[in-house]
């Protein structure tokens, strides 16, 4: 509000107008009503503005710690059981959408990577590519070495064409096998070795057969239809 009337007082002096004597008596009046401004207290303005980011982080506002959230309780977690267990069933009858769902509300109830990496099976069986990613990505902050969710996000990967990523990640799998068990076939699961294979043969397909034979690898009309899939139709 000063600075304003300063500014005016400016302009009205530097154009020569001859009211201005009037920026003067306004100036004069608003410093009587609102009083004089104290010194520093811009700058503590500033410096409030400056930490109460730092404050949100730290806490609530009020200067209180904030909590994690609690953990679910015992009967949460039987809810989150009994819905998870109606997932299954949809998706064993091929209702994904259903089992979406389901899987959904159970992680409402109690959140867990095996919840987490169901619902994103669900989400691959609908190409609903990127839902997936998200999905597993949750699964495995919560469990870094849940093999079955590794497993996913390579197949996962290899849908969306990022072949080198999902070589990465099998890698990964394989490097969990003991190590004197990594040379033989019963060493490595039949789903690795099929997806390492898969994701090899697609970077470069030879011929129309090879094309076919990828084709038949996959293991749902949705994976079919991925961006790998739209690819090795061209």
């Amino acid at each position: 509000e000063h600075h304003l009337c300063a500014y005016l007082l400016c302009v009205l002096l530097f154009i020569g107008s001859p009211y201005s004597y009037l920026p003067l008596i306004f100036l004069d009046t608003a410093m009587s009503i609102s009083g004089p401004v104290r010194p520093g207290l811009e700058a503590e303005t500033c410096a409030h503005r400056g930490t109460s980011d730092s404050l949100r982080a730290a806490g609530d506002g009020t200067g209180r710690q904030m909590r994690r959230p609690a953990s679910p309780t015992p009967e949460k977690k039987q809810e989150a059981l009994l819905l998870k267990k109606a997932g299954n069933d949809l998706f064993d009858d091929r209702d994904f959408e259903g089992a979406v769902e389901q899987y959904s509300n159970a992680i409402k109830a109690a959140p867990s990577a095996t919840l987490y990496s169901n619902r994103a099976a669900a989400h691959m069986m609908l190409g609903w590519w990127d839902q997936a990613a998200r999905d597993i990505r949750l699964a495995l902050k919560r469990e870094p070495e849940n093999e079955r969710a590794l497993e996913r996000q390579a197949k996962i990967l290899i849908a969306r064409d990022e072949l080198d990523d999902a070589l990465r990640v099998l890698s990964e799998l394989e490097q969990k096998i003991p190590e004197a068990e990594r040379g033989k076939q019963v060493g490595l699961p039949a789903s690795v070795r099929r997806l390492t294979w898969l994701a090899q043969a697609a970077r470069s397909p030879g011929n129309l057969e090879h094309c076919r034979s990828i084709f038949l690898a996959f293991g749902s009309r949705a994976e079919a239809l991925s961006p790998l899939g739209f690819r090795l139709r061209l």
